[in-house]
Parts: structure tokens; C-alpha cells; sequence
């Protein structure tokens, strides 16, 4: 993954115009402002904003999602899609994007660690892309930002819509450089289309940005959408890394939970690519107390017939045996049980002796550290809290896993939450192997 950092760079270093000696440019020559006008409406710690970003001939949509703890950045352009996540909690950052491995989409997730020289003003350390939060009166770490201000200095027609226009001159600390910001803002008193009794909104923000080394450049925000204080199942979701994507090293925040009842039994499906992209589907009981479980697996045809074969296998570790039953041809064979199937685990000291293995084990929530990533919706009307990991294998292969545990029921949070889905993927060299999602 290290090879896509550059790549990440390139792409933001393009799409910024870089103005070298360009005249004109309307710095602070009465220094900073540092208090809003009483004409400004205050920006409040949580909102949304959907923007087109326009610099020179190059064009980009930007939206961002900002609360005073996480953002996140989206960004689409003709170079892709790239994702931006900070964390001030946890003091990470990710970025995410698509790579296309053997003409197969996988998103990938790079981490960094933000500390104290970290640049969090900008999109992407090493340009003069600031955020729009940035802009809007917060300072890097997403604190409000007691330095910042701006000026009323008329009003003026934007695409047909009245505006009242401020001017803004502030530094940006952590990337040693000095703005210049105008802003429309629609006009209260003779602007309403759709909109609140005094309320206004953010229609243009001009930006013109030189830091120490003289590095000069401008581009502007057209504001498609701005949402102060979304919904927070809204804001959630959008602050959150995307489902099914593993970012490795990632600092978890919420322990899985590791209270699976002895007794337990499941149904799974199972896309599995190399049987000829067949369906697999199973039936598992797993009971502690009387040391036995059972599997029951339906899989069509390996040489296309129309039936579907059933077969069971029972695991009686009160005896140490397995028996194994082919439905179709009505055979049974009895073997002593392994530890094919999970179910089972060697006794410490004794490599040829097994026995039966926790809930934990038999639902591989033992052998790997899972990672938090939020709140998403698994079923209809229940909202699951999630876990992720990935397991090295041997032949170059990685084993995926996806923990859903509900934490809501129509609404209503659950005092005790309860596991209702796990997602099993395996990838050789990047090419999928099987699907499995219990």
C-alpha cells in the first residue's frame, strides 16, 4: 500500500492551480480578522457541505461532514473517487480509495497517525487545499477558532441570487501559510426560496492562500448543499469509514463482544467462486453443555445435475467421534473428529488429542484482533453495531471478517445487543475465493 501514497499526492497536486508571482492577490495588508461581523451567522459545530471545487481548468466535487471530534472529506474528480477520515479521539487518519485488483474493485485504506506537526488543514499534507471547515471558522483540530473573523463588505448578486459578501484574512498554523477568503452568503432579507424565517445560506467561497516559502494559489467552493446540524444517524453514517472496508492498524474503540451463549445454532449462505460460483448453504448448531454440534450443508450438483445434495456431519466430543452422512446416497462413515470445521481445538501438551472448542472459537472471534467501525444498518429496521479484521493465510491468501451485533430495533436502542449477521470473505493474490455471510 505504500506504493499508492504517491499516487494520492500526484492526484491532489493536480488538482490545484499552483500561482507562482501572480499579481493581484488580496492579502491581509491591515493584518488578520479576528472576530466575525455581527452581519456573519454563525456556523454551528456540526453540518454538511456539497461542493464543486474549481480551480483553473480543473474540476472537482467536494463534500465534507464535520463534527468538533471526526471529519470526513469525499472527493470526486477524473481521477477517481478518494475518501479522507480524521479522528481527533483516536488521532488517526484515513484515505480511502478503489484499486482495481485482477480487473476486480477492492477499496483500499491507508492510515496515518496524526500528531503534532501533522498538517490537518488541508486535504492532503503538502498542498494549500484547505478544508471548508477551515473557512468556516475552525482551526485544524476542529476546535472553534478564536483567531478567526470576517468583514461585511457589501452585497451583490451571485447567479441571479442577492448575497451579502464578507472578507475574511487569517493564518492556518500547521501549514504556516496566510488566507484570504470571500464569501457569498445568500441575503436573509430578500432571498427565502425554500428556506427558513432568517435563514441564509453559504453560496461561494473564494479562496486565495500563500504560505511561508511564497507558494501561492487560488481556487474557489461553489456550494451546492449546505446542512447545519444534520441528523445524527446522518452524520454518523458519513463520519464512519464505509462498511466492509479494513484499514489495518486501526486504533478500535468499542471490545467485541464476547458473550455468545453455549448453545447457539446459525443458517449461512456461501458464494463460492471456485465451484463454479455455486451456492453453499448451511445449518449449524454448536451446544456447549452437551460437548456436541452439528453442521448440515445443501450445495448444488458439482456435475449440474437439478438436485440439490444435503450432508451431515455430528461432532460427539463426549466419544471423540464424527459422523459423517450423505443424504443422496444414504451413507454414513464415522471418523474421529479434527479440527476441520472449527469446532474443535488440540488440548495444550497433547498434539494428538482435541476438544471442543468455546463459541468464541467456533465463530473465529479468538485468533484475531477485530477493529470498531461504526453503526450500520443490516437488516431491515435493525442497526448493528460492526467489527472487522483480516487474517494472513497461507498461498498469499486473506481471510475477511465482518461481526454485525444489533444495537437498535425500530428505533429503539437494545439494552443488550445480540449478533445477527457475520460476513466471511477470502481473497488469493486479490482475486476472490468464497462469500460466506451467516
Amino acid at each position: 500500500m505504500r506504493q499508492l501514497r504517491p499516487f494520492l499526492i500526484l492526484i491532489s497536486l493536480a488538482l490545484v492551480s499552483i500561482i507562482c508571482g501572480q499579481e493581484n492577490l488580496q492579502w491581509c495588508n491591515n493584518g488578520p480578522t479576528t472576530s466575525p461581523d455581527p452581519k456573519w451567522r454563525k456556523v454551528p459545530s456540526r453540518f454538511e457541505i456539497m461542493t464543486e471545487l474549481v480551480s483553473g481548468n480543473e474540476t472537482m466535487e467536494l463534500s465534507q461532514a464535520f463534527s468538533m471530534q471526526r471529519d470526513a472529506i469525499v472527493t470526486n474528480s477524473r481521477y477517481g473517487s478518494i475518501q479522507f477520515y480524521w479522528n481527533f479521539v483516536t488521532n488517526e487518519q484515513f484515505e480511502i480509495l478503489t484499486a482495481i485488483v485482477n480487473q476486480q474493485p477492492r477499496p483500499t485504506c491507508l492510515r496515518q497517525v496524526i500528531g503534532p506537526t501533522s498538517e490537518t488543514s488541508v486535504i492532503q499534507p503538502n498542498t494549500l487545499m484547505i478544508k471548508p471547515s477551515i473557512l468556516l471558522g475552525f482551526d485544524p483540530r476542529n476546535q472553534i477558532n478564536s483567531l478567526w473573523g470576517n468583514q461585511y463588505i457589501g452585497d451583490e448578486d451571485l447567479r441571479g441570487i442577492p448575497t451579502n459578501k464578507f472578507k475574511s484574512c487569517f493564518d492556518v498554523p500547521d501549514i504556516r501559510a496566510t488566507v484570504s477568503a470571500t464569501y457569498y452568503i445568500s441575503d436573509a432579507t430578500k432571498f427565502q426560496a425554500g428556506l427558513l424565517a432568517n435563514e441564509s445560506i453559504i453560496l461561494q467561497i473564494d479562496v486565495q492562500i500563500r504560505n511561508q516559502s511564497g507558494r501561492q494559489e487560488a481556487y474557489k467552493y461553489n456550494v451546492f448543499r449546505y446542512t447545519p446540524n444534520p441528523n445524527r444517524r446522518e452524520e454518523r453514517q458519513a463520519l464512519e469509514t464505509p462498511a466492509g472496508v479494513y484499514c489495518p492498524n486501526r486504533t478500535s474503540t468499542l471490545a467485541v463482544p464476547e458473550d455468545i451463549p453455549d448453545r447457539v445454532s446459525s443458517n449461512s449462505e456461501a458464494f463460492i467462486t471456485q465451484a463454479n460460483s455455486s451456492i453453499f448453504s448451511t445449518h449449524n448448531l454448536h451446544d456447549t453443555e452437551y460437548q456436541f454440534s452439528r453442521i448440515d450443508l445443501w450445495y448444488p450438483d458439482p456435475f449440474g445435475g437439478p438436485r440439490w445434495l444435503h450432508y451431515t456431519e455430528i461432532h460427539d466430543f463426549a466419544t471423540g467421534l464424527s459422523y459423517q452422512y450423505n443424504h443422496t446416497i444414504h451413507q454414513c462413515s464415522v471418523r474421529d473428529i479434527n479440527t476441520g470445521f472449527n469446532d474443535a481445538v488440540v488440548v495444550d501438551g497433547k498434539p494428538n488429542l482435541v476438544q471442543m472448542g468455546s463459541p468464541q472459537h467456533v465463530f473465529l472471534m479468538d485468533d484475531i484482533t477485530y477493529q470498531y467501525t461504526g453503526e450500520k444498518q443490516c437488516r431491515d429496521r435493525v442497526w448493528c453495531h460492526v467489527w472487522i479484521g483480516e487474517k494472513s493465510l497461507p498461498n498469499n491468501t486473506v481471510q475477511h471478517r465482518e461481526w454485525y451485533w444489533a444495537s437498535n430495533i425500530n428505533g429503539e436502542p437494545l439494552e443488550q445487543w445480540f449478533p445477527v449477521k457475520m460476513v466471511l470473505q477470502a481473497y488469493a493474490s486479490g482475486i476472490p475465493i468464497y462469500n460466506w455471510e451467516t
